[in-house]
């Protein structure tokens, strides 16, 4: 074996640079290294990590690998590594995603959030680095990535795109030769210059010189030898040391007093000049029994619990140590304590290929039974190994059952690509059995459902649904897939397609007599009702399904409690505080997190149209990162940011609406043009025209041509600028315009028609026109929209000679105005604004308003 990094200058400076830009402080960076097996990958990643270590980084360090496995697999294994002395840092940042966490890395002790994404777990993972790297530098590597699992592929994708978010240095090592997700992504960020791509090269001559002599521990041999390794290894490391170890087996080089002698003749007849023809001469001569523990060991991977061999192979545990300890001499097994593997992907491949089927059929029987033995709940990645081990020993339907119980699992993890790998593997070998093969398209077409695949989810679940209507033997399956595609299409907003799923499911069930499946119906139709932009409907239907949800049916009827705020929410305020607080309770009772932090934020909504309170939407937010829904984090934070500026707590306001840019531009969020909008109205609170207008460039940029994205630029934003500058021609300029805009979204809330329908009495243009359209209104029951429509009644009031309906009018609006949690100052405009009109009509205390 070679002593030290041989060659590689022009890699190991790139690997210094990225390595002191991330020391700096410059922003984190990623490194590939590509190139075919043997070419030196690795050992270019030990010596980064090395440089790393001695720079005082924090290193977590992942391996894929090629059999199947959990998913998460790389990553799982660098942060139980990496964190395994000192735990997760203790830092409260990290409080809420510890949960989302735990899906990585089952062993740790915090509850894993119940439901959970690629998204939330990528984002966790980002904020983990960013903490736990910050002021020391983090190296996150991963070992032959072209094996990584498509959704850790994913998150290291949303790592790569924002490494200015994380600062750490990401370094993968990937074969060029093995086409996949892996070496896509790190072409594609390569070639976008967010990444650096070193593909390396064979070694030259003299580098191949150069390493033999270090593998010999000398500073000279004969040219002889020297010749056959360059003839030979092609100018790769590893075959070098291969060939040398082939060498030494078969007496072609012994050492001597003086050194490492050549034998010509041996050198010549008895050298393999292959990898295999290398592993095969070392395996065969060693004795039986090792070579059934190395079948054993290459049929549990190239990495293995040597704990197992002795169940699988029927051996003692001490005859098992002297066979490994003989592998090892032969240099086809390295490692160290219970994690024993072979040197190289590519040995295990050889030492695999050696195998008779009936030899691999044998052992990979009795490797099932042992795992199961050893590890019964099969956690971990144990169940997918077993899956595999199951179809090498000809158990076709037990291979079928571990890799379905295995895509739940997947699944429940928020790893769905896996999961569809799994069942995909899993319908292949299902061909013969019709059954089983329909079962697990059901649960494709959920899953790709799940994933956002309509089309993927559809072609599947209609096949599925004839078949299941053609034999007529399990109408409960055809109402779950009915269900299943009318929620795949509610998503894709293809409404129509959504209701006649809904429906079809409401009328099998109601046939059936199946009260649950009527309610998810019902619900499922609400839900549909409301997001066509029929609220009247929804509630009718949300009534009968609230009617039909057993209390044994929580998710059912926080579903049906949210539709029912939602509706009320645009015409009662009271009655939508009713129904998400129903929501909440049944969600604290049944630990439905997700819902929890759901309820929480619509009530957190309310409060912004009522109160201005913000207790509820801290608690949003925070619930929200902790149930692993970073969407709902975003969103809540966008109307933290809004009722923060305005209470005039700008600074803080500033802040949660860029945690919420950030977030909605990583995961290409919807609501990143309003998040945009509300961070402009902070730079328009205090007057900073031109970073307000930049920002509403990007929030324009972010949605061009949306009407609702105008109504809100010129509403709020805009407004808020002219209202403090005390233009109040701008700020009744800038309403309108949001008003026209506004009219082409009718269901938009909008929380300033009132002070429009105030501007347009006092300047008397257009005021009973106002005042009538603020009434009519989406978002006219909002307590803001209520106090400014008296004042406006109050100043006509006030005009056409009845001053006692007038200071009626006015007191209401100042006593609405009271409930909001410091915002004086709104109450203060509202006086400033009015006291002219009651002035010059006389009426009210004018006076004393301005004076307070």
């Amino acid at each position: 074996m070679s002593r030290g990094l041989i060659g590689r200058r022009r890699e190991l400076g790139v690997i210094a640079r990225v390595i002191d830009a991330a020391a700096s402080g410059r922003g984190g960076g990623t490194l590939a290294l590509a190139g075919a097996a043997g070419i030196g990958k690795s050992r270019l990643r030990h010596e980064a990590e090395r440089q790393a270590r001695e720079r005082g980084f924090l290193v977590l360090s992942g391996w894929a690998v090629e059999e199947v496995t959990e998913p998460f697999r790389p990553l799982t294994e660098a942060l139980a590594g990496g964190f395994r002395d000192t735990g997760l840092p203790q830092d409260t940042r990290l409080v809420p995603h510890r949960p989302t966490l735990a899906h990585v890395v089952p062993a740790w002790p915090e509850e894993p959030a119940p439901e959970v994404s690629v998204t939330a777990i990528a984002e966790a993972l980002l904020r983990l680095l960013e903490v736990a790297g910050h002021g020391r530098g983090a190296l996150l590597t991963i070992e032959d990535a072209q094996w990584a699992d498509a959704d850790t592929v994913a998150v290291v994708r949303h790592l790569i795109d924002h490494a200015e978010a994380h600062g750490a240095l990401i370094l993968l090592t990937v074969r060029s030769h093995r086409p996949g997700d892996a070496l896509r992504l790190v072409r594609q960020f390569a070639d976008q210059r967010a990444a650096v791509l070193l593909e390396l090269t064979s070694l030259d001559t003299g580098e191949v010189e150069d390493l033999v002599l270090s593998c010999l521990d000398q500073d000279a041999t004969s040219a002889e030898l020297l010749a056959f390794i360059r003839g030979h290894a092609g100018g790769f490391p590893f075959l070098v040391e291969e060939l040398l170890a082939g060498l030494v087996r078969s007496g072609g080089l012994v050492r001597g007093d003086d050194g490492w002698r050549v034998i010509g003749d041996r050198l010549v007849s008895a050298v393999p000049v292959t990898l295999a023809d290398s592993v095969a001469r070392r395996f065969v001569v060693l004795h039986p029994r090792t070579q059934e523990v190395l079948f054993t060991a290459a049929l549990l991977g190239q990495r293995f619990d040597w704990r197992l061999l002795p169940h699988v192979a029927g051996l003692d545990e001490d005859v098992v140590l002297a066979s490994l300890r003989e592998a090892s001499d032969a240099q086809l097994l390295t490692g160290e304590a219970d994690r024993i593997g072979f040197r190289h992907a590519l040995t295990r491949d050889h030492v695999a290929a050696l195998m008779l089927p009936s030899e691999r059929r044998r052992l990979a029987a009795c490797a099932v039974r042992a795992i199961k033995q050893a590890h019964p709940r099969l956690s971990g990645g144990w169940r997918d190994l077993v899956a595999e081990l199951a179809e090498l020993g000809g158990d076709r339907s037990g291979a079928i059952g571990h890799l379905m119980v295995a895509a739940d699992r997947a699944r429940d993890r928020g790893a769905l690509a896996t999961a569809i790998a799994r069942l995909e593997r899993a319908h292949a070998l299902a061909r013969r059995d019709p059954e089983s093969a329909l079962a697990i398209e059901q649960r494709l077409a959920h899953v790709r459902a799940l994933i956002g695949d309509v089309d993927g989810a559809l072609g599947l679940g209609i096949w599925a649904l004839r078949t299941r209507a053609g034999r007529d033997d399990a109408p409960e399956q055809e109402v779950d897939l009915e269900l299943s595609l009318g929620l795949a299409t509610l998503k894709a907003r293809r409404c129509e397609e959504a209701r006649e799923h809904a429906a079809r499911a409401l009328s099998r069930a109601t046939d059936l007599g199946d009260g649950a499946r009527r309610a998810r119906a019902l619900s499922l139709a609400a839900q549909v009702a409301m997001e066509s932009g029929d609220p009247e409907d929804a509630a009718r239907l949300a009534d009968e399904a609230l009617t039909a949800a057993a209390d044994d049916l929580p998710e059912v009827r926080c579903e049906v409690f949210d539709v029912l705020g939602r509706c009320a929410r645009l015409r009662n305020v009271d009655r939508a505080e009713r129904a998400f607080e129903a929501a909440l309770a049944t969600a604290n009772e049944y630990g439905l997190m997700r819902w929890r932090a759901r309820a929480l934020h619509e009530l957190g909504m309310l409060d912004l149209l009522e109160t201005m309170r913000v207790d509820r939407l801290r608690a949003a937010q925070r619930a929200a990162v902790e149930a692993g829904a970073p969407e709902t984090a975003a969103t809540a934070d966008v109307h933290l940011a809004s009722a923060l500026v305005v209470r005039d707590e700008t600074v803080s306001g500033r802040e949660a609406a860029e945690r919420a840019v950030a977030v909605a531009r990583r995961l290409d969020l919807a609501i990143l043009p309003l998040a945009l909008i509300v961070l402009a109205a902070s730079y328009g609170h205090e007057r900073r025209r031109d970073e307000m207008e930049a920002v509403l460039a990007r929030a324009y940029a972010a949605s061009p041509g949306d009407p609702a994205v105008e109504a809100d630029a010129w509403g709020h934003a805009r407004m808020m600028l002219a209202l403090h500058e005390a233009d109040l021609d701008g700020t009744r300029a800038a309403l309108d315009r949001a008003a026209e805009f506004l009219r082409r979204c009718p269901d938009q809330h909008f929380s300033y028609w009132g002070l429009r329908a105030l501007l347009c009495t006092l300047a008397d243009r257009g005021g009973e026109q106002a005042r009538a359209e603020a009434v009519a209104v989406a978002g006219r029951g909002s307590g803001f929209n209520r106090a400014l429509r008296c004042a406006a009644q109050g100043v006509a009031a006030g005009r056409d000679g009845d001053p006692g309906r007038a200071e009626r009018d006015t007191e209401t609006a100042f006593a609405i105005m009271r409930r909001y949690e410091r915002c004086d100052w709104l109450l203060h405009t509202i006086r400033w604004l009015i006291a002219p009109a009651a002035l010059a009509d006389s009426w009210g205390e004018p006076i004393t308003w301005l004076q307070d």
